[in-house]
C-alpha cells in the first residue's frame, strides 16, 4: 500500500512538471523584433529632361538670308543688334555706286543739291520695302556730296546697306529655335509635344528672358515639393542649385536660378541629379516614435529597451534618415533599432 502511494506521487509530480512546462512555452517570452541602420550618403542619378524658359522669338522677313551679329549664349541689351540681312558680295559694288553718286550730287550747285536732298528725304519717308532702301541709297549719295566725302572709303556697315535685326527686349541671345517657344513655357510646362517639330521660315533666332529656368524629367527616387537637389550638366562646371516645384505623374518640375549661358540653345539634355542630404543612418520609418513630444527610437539594449531622441533629416518613402551621432543620444550602424516599440 505505501508502495503505491510512492507511485502514485511520483506520478502526480511528473504531471505537475509537465502542465507547468506547457505552461512556459505557451507564456514563453518573444524577444521584440530589432533591425539595425544603414550608413546613408544621398542618392543620384543620370535623367533626361528638357529645359523650359521664357523665351520670345525673332520675328523676320523669312525671304531675307540672315546672319547672326552675336555668338549663341551672348546676354543683350534693348536694341542691341543681333542679326543682319544682306548679300556681302555686294558690299564693293554698292560702295562704289554710292561713291560715284556722291561725286555727281557734289558737281551740283548748292540749291540744286539742297532741293534733290529734301525730294529724296520726303519720298524716304512716304515709302516702304525696296523703294525705301533706294531712296535711303540716292539720299546716302546726296549727303555724301554735300559733305565732300564721297571719294573717301565708308565704313563697312554704311556700304553693306543691310537691314539689322535688334533685340526688343534684354535676354540671352541664340540662333537655336525649335517651334516650342510659345508652347512650352512656365504657365504651362506639362504640354505634350515632339522634337523635332520644325522651326519656321520666320524665326531666325530667340531670346530666353529672365533668370529662372525649369527642368522636367523623371526621378527614380522620390522627392517632395519644396525640397532642395543639386544639378550637374555635363559642359556646365558649377553645381546648380535645384527646386522642386511640382511632381505630377511620376515626372518633377525642378527650378533654377542659376542660368548657364551654354545651355541657351539646348532644349533637351542629361543632368546628374543629387539629393542635399548629409551622411546619416537610414531606418524604417515605422521604428520611429514621439515620446514627451520628442521624435526618437528605441534601442535595444540587452532585455531592455532605451528611447534615443533622434532628429530626421529626410524622408525617404517608408524609410527616413536620421542623424548619426545626436547630442541627446548616439545611434551607430550596429544599434539594434526596436520595430514595434514598447
Amino acid at each position: 500500500m505505501g508502495k503505491q502511494k510512492t507511485i502514485l506521487g511520483w506520478m502526480l509530480g511528473a504531471l505537475i512538471v509537465l502542465s507547468a512546462a506547457q505552461l512556459l512555452s505557451l507564456t514563453e517570452f518573444r524577444r521584440p523584433e530589432t533591425v539595425s541602420g544603414t550608413l546613408y550618403t544621398g542618392r543620384s542619378a543620370w535623367v533626361r529632361g528638357v529645359f523650359i524658359r521664357r523665351e520670345l522669338p525673332l520675328q523676320a522677313d523669312p525671304k531675307a538670308d540672315w546672319s547672326p551679329v552675336m555668338k549663341d549664349g551672348t546676354l543683350v541689351g534693348k536694341g542691341q543688334a543681333l542679326l543682319r540681312s544682306g548679300d556681302p558680295d555686294l558690299r564693293t559694288t554698292r560702295q562704289a555706286r554710292l561713291q560715284r553718286d556722291g561725286r555727281s550730287a557734289a558737281g551740283l550747285t548748292l540749291t540744286a543739291r539742297r532741293a534733290s536732298i529734301d525730294e529724296v528725304a520726303a519720298r524716304y519717308g512716304g515709302t516702304e520695302g525696296e523703294d525705301r532702301i533706294e531712296a535711303a541709297e540716292k539720299l546716302t549719295a546726296l549727303l555724301l556730296g554735300e559733305s565732300g566725302n564721297a571719294d573717301f572709303p565708308m565704313s563697312e556697315e554704311a556700304a553693306e546697306g543691310e537691314t539689322v535685326l535688334t533685340a526688343p527686349e534684354a535676354g540671352v541671345f541664340t540662333t537655336s529655335a525649335d517651334g516650342l517657344e510659345m508652347v512650352l513655357t512656365p504657365e504651362n510646362p506639362w504640354v505634350c509635344w515632339s522634337l523635332p517639330t520644325g522651326t519656321p521660315q520666320d524665326i531666325p533666332g530667340k531670346l530666353i528672358l529672365g533668370q529662372t529656368w525649369y527642368f522636367r524629367t523623371e526621378l527614380p527616387f522620390p522627392v517632395e515639393t519644396g525640397q532642395t537637389l543639386t544639378g550637374l550638366l555635363p559642359w556646365y562646371d558649377g553645381l546648380l542649385p535645384l527646386s522642386v516645384e511640382e511632381i505630377r505623374d511620376g515626372a518633377a518640375l525642378l527650378s533654377c536660378g542659376e542660368m548657364p549661358a551654354e545651355a541657351a540653345g539646348i532644349r533637351e539634355t542629361e543632368m546628374k541629379i543629387l539629393e542635399n542630404c548629409k551622411t546619416g543612418l537610414e531606418i524604417p520609418a515605422a521604428a520611429v516614435y514621439t515620446v514627451g513630444g520628442k521624435t526618437g527610437v528605441w534601442r535595444q539594449e540587452g532585455e531592455a529597451a532605451q528611447f534615443v531622441p533622434v532628429s530626421v533629416r529626410c524622408r525617404l518613402g517608408s524609410t527616413v534618415v536620421v542623424e548619426l551621432d545626436p547630442l541627446e543620444g548616439p545611434l551607430w550602424p550596429e544599434d539594434q533599432i526596436l520595430l514595434d516599440g514598447q
